[in-house]
Formats: C-alpha cells, structure tokens, sequence
C-alpha cells in the first residue's frame, strides 16, 4: 500500500493546531521515503523516517459500527464526516505496516524479475480517547 496518514494535534492557543502527515515521496531526490511532515502556523517541515519503502499501510478499527461480525478495520478515516453526539470521531485503534528492501545493492539496481529482500515491520496504536468515548460501545463476553 502507499497510504498517507494525516492528522491533526491541538495546539498551545486555542483554535491554533499542528497538521502531521506521513507518505511515502522522494526526499533530498532519494524515492521510496517514509517523510514525515508537520505544518504549524503555516510553517511547513519535513524529515525522512526510513529508507528504501516498499509499502506504507494503515488500517482503522471501526467503532461505530454495531458489536459484532459487522465491525472491522476500514481503509480510511475522516473524523470531520462524522456526528460527535452519536458516533466515535476517532478510531478504535490505527494498525501501521511498513515493508522496506532489506538487500545489499542500491534499490534501483535491482532488476525487475529479481526477487528482494524485504523487512516488513507492524504495530498498532490504541487510541485511548477513542476507547473511552461514551459513544463507544464495547464487546462483550460471556
């Protein structure tokens, strides 16, 4: 996957916020870079994370929909397309893969058909806002 995660923090001042993105692009004209950017005040600055990526994915734990088969981890998120009186403006929980080419010889030198040596790297975050939200209505188990 090429996903862009983007987010917002509050800021210090009321009204003011940090916007954090992370993408897979080109950075000082090396490609295949997970950047991470951030835009405060209209000040805009970004910094690699890692190398060589193949794949940047995101997934978002659904927690409006009903307990049940129903709920699953969707492939996007827009919390400003949601009601906050009925539903969790945020997700459940965010789960992160990154793939990145593990090989000993530059990237682009690798040929088409010659098969890569990868590292595929996955964690998932818990949104603890999200999991307390009153809106939120957990499973249950017997």
């Amino acid at each position: 996957g090429q996903a862009v995660l983007q987010f917002r923090i509050p800021g210090e001042t009321t009204g003011s916020f940090t916007q954090v993105r992370y993408y897979v692009g080109t950075f000082d004209d090396e490609p295949n870079v997970l950047i991470r950017e951030t835009t405060t005040g209209g000040v805009t600055q970004a910094g690699p994370i890692a190398f060589n990526v193949l794949s940047f994915s995101a997934l978002f734990w659904d927690g409006n929909a009903p307990p049940g088969p129903g709920r699953t981890w969707v492939t996007s998120w827009d919390s400003t397309t949601l009601d906050e009186l009925t539903e969790v403006p945020l997700p459940i929980s965010v789960a992160l893969e990154l793939t990145v080419y593990a090989g000993r010889f530059p990237l682009s030198q690798v040929g088409a058909s010659t098969p890569i040596e990868t590292v595929r790297l996955t964690t998932f975050v818990n949104i603890e806002s999200a999991i307390n939200h009153p809106n939120y209505e957990r499973p249950t188990y017997p």
